[in-house]
């Protein structure tokens, strides 16, 4: 996968809030983007995800798909929030400074992955995410075959349209030695909190 550092090697833990997942992620870090000033339609995101456990052999293949497609869908749409810099995490930023310290440096690491700001001050400032809905969902299976769901898999995201309410999002899904697995895309409603005070979003 070109100069990635493998999954072993991204550092980073699973945040709190997502223990109860049945998959793992490791992202990749998207500061970079904010920095060069890329447009949201351009931004991707990456990230290393797996199903958890080991599937059995005698489920066969289609076990693996059906992994790879719950996988596909979970946090799939939000990649639109993103790429807009929307916050949508499961508490407010105002919160943040109560929750316990391991949480809160979580949030912190997390939010500066993803190009959101290091800092209270800066994440009460953004557009925040009042709800999402997913209004189709397309998987396309190129090597079923060689699919194992419950090995590491490479993800890139990006959301080439968002406007009126709506976002439309393309994932593609590698495996670790670049083989591409399956393409998906998504549209989904997107709705902001009123009294969001970043302008720029174009939801």
């Amino acid at each position: 996968m070109g100069d990635l550092k493998p999954p072993d090697e991204v550092v980073g833990e699973e945040p709190e809030w997502t223990h109860t997942e049945p998959f793992q992620r490791r992202a990749i870090d998207a500061r970079d983007q904010l920095v060069s000033r890329v447009h949201p339609h351009q931004r991707i995101f990456r990230q290393w995800i797996r199903y958890k456990g080991v599937i059995p052999s005698a489920d066969g293949p289609s076990a693996h798909l059906h992994a790879l497609a719950f996988v596909t869908d979970s946090y799939f749409i939000l990649t639109a929030a993103r790429v807009h810099r929307l916050w949508c995490l499961p508490f407010e930023p105002e919160d943040v400074p109560f929750l316990q310290k391991e949480v809160r440096s979580q949030v912190q690491k997390v939010s500066e992955c993803e190009s959101l700001g290091s800092s209270v001050d800066e994440w009460v400032e953004l557009q925040r995410l009042a709800m999402v809905a997913s209004l189709d969902h397309t998987i396309y299976f190129h090597e079923p075959l060689r699919t194992k769901a419950d090995d590491w898999m490479f993800a890139e995201m990006e959301s080439p349209w968002a406007a009126h309410g709506r976002a439309f999002v393309v994932q593609r899904i590698f495996s670790k030695d670049g083989t591409l697995l399956a393409t998906c895309s998504q549209e989904g409603i997107l709705r902001l909190k009123e009294g969001g005070v970043q302008n720029g979003s174009k939801l």
